[in-house]
């Protein structure tokens, strides 16, 4: 996990987080979890910082130069780590109705028109550096978002697959997509929409 730090004075910052694990901060970092207060940082500490390991990357003060659309970045793909890859793979092939593309049992990757489902099992974590704080089934913070042409129509094919796992069945939301909220087998939740209201549609191009 990384963690923004931002500076609030001179010689203090205020840390998002109460789990770093770099040595010269951690004591005044818990002691700040503890009481409530904020932490005591050194002076020039806007950055982020690893809580897995001892390292962290400046946080640039102008980042007109990372927003150049000439340099854009596409999002391809995002990742579900778990322990379960059928289980998990089975399931989002029945949400999406797209087959597996899978050459390994640890990993597979559902294709949709606009981007790339993969999932992997922990184990393939083993080949990348500095990320043994990723746990499978601990997701509490982000949502995989499937785009559909008729939700309510999703939620009736879906209905008696996904029974028991439903967050919430089709509601209107203010922004004017049609969202239906419902969890996977590890707990990732997942929000399947369709745009209904005129701006909605606009703002998509449907």
């Amino acid at each position: 996990m990384l963690a923004q730090v931002l500076p609030t004075e001179p010689t203090d910052c205020a840390i998002r987080s109460n789990g770093c694990k770099i040595p010269a901060l951690r004591s005044s970092v818990q002691s700040a979890a503890n009481d409530g207060s904020e932490p005591s940082l050194p002076r020039n500490f806007p950055c982020y910082f690893s809580e897995s390991n001892f390292r962290w990357w400046p946080f640039p003060d102008d980042i007109s130069n990372l927003t150049d659309k000439g340099s854009q970045m596409n999002l391809f793909s995002i990742r579900v780590i778990t322990e379960n890859v059928e289980q998990i793979t089975a399931f989002y092939e029945t949400v999406t109705g797209v087959p597996r593309t899978q050459s390994q049992p640890v990993f597979a990757e559902i294709f949709t028109d606009q981007g790339i489902l993969a999932i992997g099992n922990s184990q393939t974590l083993s080949f990348f550096d500095g990320v043994d704080s990723i746990k499978s089934a601990t997701n509490r913070s982000m949502i995989l978002e499937f785009k559909v042409s008729d939700v309510d129509a999703e939620y009736e094919r879906l209905a008696k697959f996904l029974e028991g796992c439903v967050a919430q069945a089709p509601k209107m939301m203010p922004w004017g997509n049609k969202s239906l909220l419902f969890w996977d087998p590890d707990g990732n939740l997942v929000n399947m929409f369709a745009t209904v209201s005129p701006e909605a549609k606009a703002r998509w191009g449907d």
